[in-house]
């Protein structure tokens, strides 16, 4: 008995062996580096403060999403084809943190949206990084792995957001955003230190591009080429997953700014009652991500997200019908547990449909996380370019919506996950044999 326990324990820690290499690198940068950026989830208020509207918080994520429409082809090629990913990731984390001084020194909500069209630009090594993070996890491991990453990537902003919100109420919301900005600059080039010095990539490239400045214009036109081409060619049921993730970016990207401000000025709670919700949220996040993993590989990756895409729809619905702080405490620590299974669940099933030579063209055209469902504007994290088009005049549109019917973006992202059960249910199914 005692050898069989300790056999099980062993054989639990060794689950986690993924840990001692590219994950683990990553995911204490995002760690440390979500803790620098307390207060990110106040970007709207902090908008509004400098004279913005809800039409300016739209057409803030609407020019993120022209920004990443440009780039993402020519970042997906270049985590499939060039020589030197980690360079890629090294660099773009580099120019992704100096690019947060536009806002730290904005002096008005016009600079704002220039400031969220550079900062987009600056995600280029995001589907370099997916596709390493990707070829660090044996099949074995993917839920595992997914899991802990959701763990930290949505636990650890949402759990030091009432840091954030308390910031904002001593210092106000102008001075308290900008020195949380501050030090997240700082930070974020200590992390992309520590990208390029420990990241290692196990495979190969595809084409050995090397980076380099020549022939730039070239690369750049072979880069989309190669991007729309490999649409064309995805099999049935990555069709359907571009479908289902399109239509979930383009939803969340339309409410995404809009959560902290109908929390605030429709139901009335504070800037710190907010951070409290968010840390409750993530520490929901967190726990449950960290068993999550082993419960999604014996119930199956697919079964998981029919089942969460059950109860999601319903459950995003009852939003616009809170009416006091315990409400949003209640209904953002259930979808914070939801998410935990269907997001790792979901990114596990759509890793083990995508021959490894395409991941990060692939990656970079349907994105990895269509159910990021998190209260920020301006970024437009992991989203794939096929949905860019749509979001780009939706979110152009969203503040003039929200101001019409402010109950109208939560109304059409329930919707938009019935869709999504309906595809899955449809035309994805469990690969036999996982891809490599």
């Amino acid at each position: 008995m005692l050898i069989m326990s300790k056999s099980r324990f062993k054989d639990f820690f060794g689950s986690y062996s993924f840990l001692r290499g590219n994950v683990g690198v990553l995911m204490l940068c995002r760690f440390i580096w979500s803790i620098s950026r307390m207060a990110q989830t106040y970007l709207s208020l902090f908008v509004l403060n400098l004279g913005g509207s809800n039409v300016t918080l739209g057409l803030m994520n609407s020019l993120g999403s022209v920004a990443q429409f440009i780039m993402l082809p020519i970042g997906g090629y270049l985590a499939d084809s060039v020589s030197d990913r980690i360079k890629v990731i090294g660099i773009g984390t580099t120019c992704l943190a100096l690019s947060y001084l536009i806002y730290m020194l904005a002096p008005n909500a016009t600079m704002i949206l220039i400031g969220a069209f550079i900062i987009n630009l600056c995600f280029f090594h995001s589907p370099s990084q997916s596709a390493l993070m990707a070829a660090s996890l044996r099949p074995v491991q993917r839920s595992l792995g997914y899991a802990f990453i959701q763990a930290v990537e949505r636990g650890t902003p949402m759990i030091i957001a009432v840091f954030g919100g308390i910031l904002l109420e001593i210092y106000g919301i102008d001075l308290g955003y900008r020195v949380s900005l501050g030090f997240g600059v700082l930070v974020g080039l200590i992390v992309a230190l520590i990208r390029y010095k420990f990241l290692k990539d196990p495979t190969p490239p595809n084409e050995n591009v090397e980076l380099s400045t020549s022939k730039v214009a070239s690369r750049i036109i072979k880069a989309y080429k190669d991007s729309f081409s490999t649409i064309r060619q995805l099999p049935r049921q990555l069709k359907a997953i571009t479908l289902l993730s399109s239509s979930m970016y383009v939803t969340i990207s339309m409410a995404g700014p809009f959560w902290v401000v109908y929390a605030t000025d429709v139901i009335g709670i504070t800037p710190s009652e907010w951070g409290y919700t968010m840390t409750v949220a993530g520490v929901s996040t967190a726990i449950t991500a960290l068993l999550s993993g082993h419960l999604i590989d014996r119930f199956g990756r697919r079964r998981t997200v029919l089942l969460s895409l059950m109860f999601m729809p319903i459950l995003m619905l009852s939003y616009v019908f809170c009416k006091t702080f315990i409400h949003v405490l209640t209904f953002w620590t259930l979808i914070s547990i939801l998410l935990s299974f269907l997001t790792p669940a979901f990114q596990a099933l759509f890793i083990d449909l995508t021959p490894n030579r395409l991941r990060g063209r692939v990656n970079a055209a349907l994105g990895i996380n269509p159910f990021f469902v998190q209260p920020r504007g301006g970024t437009m994290v992991g989203i794939g370019y096929v949905a860019y088009i749509p979001i780009m005049l939706t979110t152009m549109v969203s503040g003039y919506i929200y101001e019409i019917n402010p109950k109208f973006p939560w109304f059409l992202l329930s919707f938009t996950l019935f869709l999504s059960f309906l595809l899955i249910l449809l035309y994805v199914h469990e690969p036999e044999s996982p891809e490599e």
